[in-house]
């Protein structure tokens, strides 16, 4: 059996490598001195999501970018009213 067969076409691949690289970047990034993560998860998956739709246009629903990014926006709302309320928790800036 092809690796094409078990895994996809190289590209496909190579796409999900870049996305799961980005996303161990982008948390790495997320971490404090102190220990604690700025943002939360839901900014996390929004970012990867992001990437996902960027590379492929196309997220598995099926709906193109710009609609699964109205689709997240109320992730997005939610994590700013929790920046508001607690911006202890929450910094706006890792500097």
């Amino acid at each position: 059996m092809r690796a094409a067969e078990l895994f996809g076409p190289p590209v496909r691949i190579a796409k999900s490598v870049v996305v799961a690289l980005a996303f161990v970047i982008a948390l790495r990034s997320l971490v404090l001195a102190n220990g604690f993560l700025i943002g939360s998860v839901f900014e996390v998956a929004i970012a990867v999501q992001f990437i996902k739709d960027g590379n492929q246009g196309l997220n598995h629903s099926g709906e193109t970018a710009p609609r699964a990014r109205h689709r997240l926006r109320p992730f997005g709302q939610a994590v700013r009213n929790l920046r508001q309320e607690r911006p202890d928790f929450l910094p706006l800036s890792s500097g």
